[in-house]
């Protein structure tokens, strides 16, 4: 099972995007991809993982200004089933 956290921007000039947990970024690649078009930026997990658990942080910029956006993922076992991640809380952008 995959999950995927979704931002959407409305603005003249698309912005440069950084997905980061625990201090790093993350980039595209291996379990983790990231897809981008002018309007919205998405981050997908697969297969999500227990060690992916925890809070993630969008930061977006562009000349103007910057937005950040934090996400907790909670990832739960089902019975007779791999680690599925179950819901992801927003709290309101910080703007």
């Amino acid at each position: 099972m995959y999950h995927c956290i979704y931002i959407e921007y409305q603005t003249l000039f698309s912005p440069l995007v950084k997905w980061m947990k625990d201090g790093k970024e993350i980039t595209d690649g291996g379990r983790y991809r990231i897809f981008c078009d002018k309007y919205s930026n998405t981050f997908e997990i697969e297969p999500v993982k227990a060690e992916d658990a925890g809070p993630y942080v969008c930061l977006a910029w562009n000349n103007e200004g910057e937005v950040k956006c934090e996400v907790t993922l909670t990832v739960t076992k089902k019975e007779g089933k791999a680690d599925e991640a179950t819901k992801a809380k927003t709290p309101k952008d910080e703007r």
